[in-house]
């Protein structure tokens, strides 16, 4: 019979058979009819889509119920199990959203202006832990994306505007500030009056502020392709790379100078922003790949002229929490981009993707495990590859590497390199020391060439769930390494490795 018209089974070994069948049978540009996914998706409950016909009151319950989980005082919610997207249709909202632990913020437009937060806080982070000492410090793994916000709570001193109190893996990307950003957060609890909490670091990209942007007690920070209105600068070292309304570049303190060391680099050599998703009118989603963009300055969208590579989510392929590799792997073969909804993955095999252009973009910090010493992530020798949106953890058999990119014998393509956007790597953290322990040897492995990382934190874990952890204790060699030559790093955050934070050996590396 005609192969067309073989249909995939639900269930079991005939479902393997069928999709073997018609791959053998017909040429892979015909496969897309196999693999047609529902448009709108069907998100899992680990996703929240609201809209401005949703109440304030319902969109508060929601966000508030998974603060109390994953957000507070005492940086509640740490190492917690559960993970949230809170996705928002075009319009205006008067909610006050708090983002936690394991939270992301996304708004669904097709330009950050598309989404407005009108309440007096909007989307905001405090630090979470009002002890000075210990402040934004652990303050991690959360994210805030594509919306327009005009918040002027007034959180301390007449620093009023939106505030985000976090360190590092607590990207802000593709957000229109009307009044100040605020990076950090003074609380009073009467023993240390006009103390800021410390905080250490953390990465903005393509975000425009008409105000100011104060950076405070962040140890050092990292912003991109950023438009502010003014900006001071961080305590130890600030970078900047095609931002504008920044200080200029300087050594050190000196008698004319004062303040910590700083970097501002005129322009971005290349980059492509992080990939997003949109819904139009009548409710139909895609996924937008922005070009690649040389020596650019500035935001990407503020001007109205970006350029979109714009993919029906009929190609696409959401996940469900509780997939499999090898699900997960079947539509990868077959040619689809995957959004990986909020939860955790433990994989017993590495996702492979073996087609250019291919995207895979996380939502609400999802998190691959390797649970049998295999990479979480093999990318094969090609082009235009994007990893965005993932935490990547070490498993209890040691992993060569948890990202592994390329075999040493692709140069990759400058015109349409490969991108790693918002990547956090944990090892250890989740688990006791004292029962068990995790391990990797690399975190990031990239042997070909022409890759671009925007914005990771490498990370092995200086404390867990028990507490401290001393020694060589979820042991891992180095964080990254590089054999590709023209590589480029934006925001690279390597800490605790027991050899190397970085080895590089590719040529031409930035």
């Amino acid at each position: 019979s005609d192969p067309r018209h073989l249909r995939v089974t639900p269930r079991g070994n005939a479902r393997m058979l069928a999709v073997q069948l018609i791959a053998f049978l017909v040429p892979f540009s015909s496969l897309a009819f196999v693999a047609l996914q529902p448009n709108p998706p069907k998100w899992p409950e680990s996703v929240k889509v609201f809209s401005p016909t949703n109440s304030t009151a319902a969109i508060e319950d929601a966000v508030n119920s998974a603060f109390k989980t994953n957000g507070g005082q005492k940086d509640h919610g740490q190492f917690s199990t559960y993970r949230y997207a809170f996705l928002f249709k075009p319009g205006s909202y008067e909610a006050q959203v708090p983002v936690g632990y394991y939270t992301q913020v996304l708004g669904l437009g097709s330009s950050p202006n598309d989404v407005k937060f009108t309440s007096e806080k909007g989307v905001y982070c405090e630090e979470g832990d009002y002890t000075f000492t210990v402040g934004a410090l652990n303050t991690f793994w959360r994210a805030a994306e594509n919306f327009h916000t005009s918040a002027n709570y007034n959180w301390f001193g007449g620093y009023e505007g939106m505030l985000w109190a976090a360190s590092q893996a607590s990207p802000l990307r593709r957000i229109m500030v009307d009044e100040k950003l605020v990076l950090y957060q003074y609380y009073d609890d009467g023993s240390h009056p006009g103390a800021a909490g410390y905080s250490s670091g953390g990465f903005i990209a393509d975000v425009k502020v008409n105000g100011s942007v104060s950076f405070g007690s962040q140890q050092q920070f990292f912003t991109r392709s950023c438009e502010f209105g003014a900006g001071d600068q961080a305590v130890w070292n600030t970078v900047h790379v095609g931002s504008s309304g920044v200080p200029k570049s300087h050594c050190g303190r000196t008698k004319t100078i004062p303040g910590s060391p700083m970097i501002s680099i005129d322009s971005v050599p290349i980059v492509r922003e992080k990939p997003f998703i949109s819904v139009d009118s009548s409710g139909k989603y895609t996924l937008n790949v922005p070009e690649v963009r040389i020596n650019s300055t500035g935001t990407s969208w503020a001007s109205g002229s970006e350029k979109l590579d714009t993919r029906d989510f009929s190609k696409i392929y959401v996940t469900k929490p509780s997939d499999t590799a090898d699900t997960i792997n079947q539509m990868l073969f077959m040619g689809l981009d995957v959004v990986v909804s909020p939860g955790i993955y433990n994989l017993t095999d590495s996702l492979k993707v073996q087609k250019e252009d291919q995207v895979i973009l996380g939502l609400g910090m999802a998190t691959l495990v390797s649970s049998t010493g295999k990479p979480c992530i093999e990318v094969s020798d090609v082009d235009g590859v994007t990893i965005a949106g993932l935490m990547l953890g070490a498993g209890t058999v040691k992993s060569p590497s948890l990202l592994k990119w390329g075999t040493g014998n692709f140069k990759g393509d400058r015109a349409n390199p490969g991108f790693i956007h918002d990547v956090f790597v944990r090892v250890g953290g989740t688990n006791d020391v004292n029962v068990n322990e995790v391990s990797t040897e690399l975190m990031i492995d990239l042997q070909n060439g022409n890759i671009i990382g925007d914005n990771l934190w490498l990370w092995r874990a200086d404390h867990d769930q028990s507490g401290q952890v001393y020694g060589g204790a979820n042991p891992c060699s180095t964080g990254l390494n590089v054999d590709g030559d023209d590589v480029i790093m934006y925001g690279l955050f390597v800490e605790h490795t027991l050899k190397n934070l970085v080895t590089w050996n590719g040529e031409r590396g930035r």
